[in-house]
């Protein structure tokens, strides 16, 4: 489908090559569910506990660490430069994820299974929200969440 996802492990033991080929099957199975149409792109940031902390600190005034950050582009306000983005690259660049490889391996532990699963979870999570999807009030959570369910179920990536 032509999207674009750059993969930064800046944990640097290449762990994100091995989900290369699922997260792209979960972009084109979501693309597809929600009828979004043409290329987009995005990067995926693989990190620690430490990293996302500063980010959560720095972004969302909450210092701990968090799984997953979604930094939108589309919800930058200078619409005449997410035009000229779009125009220049033929790609609907939406935004930034930030996975902590840490908290999803204590995650996985928690919730009881298997951290491949954790990892496409928090990545479908974190595209979503790229895509504007929030879990603000229980409305928009049962919203968003069912269709996390319906993606991972959909590519039989269950619990």
């Amino acid at each position: 489908m032509g999207n674009n996802i750059e993969f930064i492990d800046l944990m640097e033991n290449e762990i994100l090559k091995g989900y290369e080929k699922i997260f792209k099957k979960i972009l084109n199975t979501i693309k597809k569910e929600l009828n979004v149409k043409g290329k987009i792109g995005m990067s995926v940031t693989l990190c620690d506990n430490n990293y996302i902390q500063e980010l959560n600190r720095d972004y969302r005034k909450k210092d701990m660490p968090t799984d997953v950050l979604s930094f939108a582009l589309e919800d930058d306000e200078d619409e005449e430069l997410l035009a000229q983005m779009k125009k220049a690259t033929s790609i609907r660049e939406i935004g930034d994820i930030i996975i902590s490889y840490e908290r999803a391996e204590e995650q996985a532990v928690d919730y009881g299974h298997s951290l491949y699963r954790e990892m496409c979870f928090l990545f479908t999570h974190g595209v979503l929200h790229l895509l504007g999807y929030d879990h603000m009030d229980k409305e928009d959570e049962e919203v968003m969440f069912g269709i996390q369910k319906k993606i991972l179920d959909d590519l039989e990536i269950i619990r």
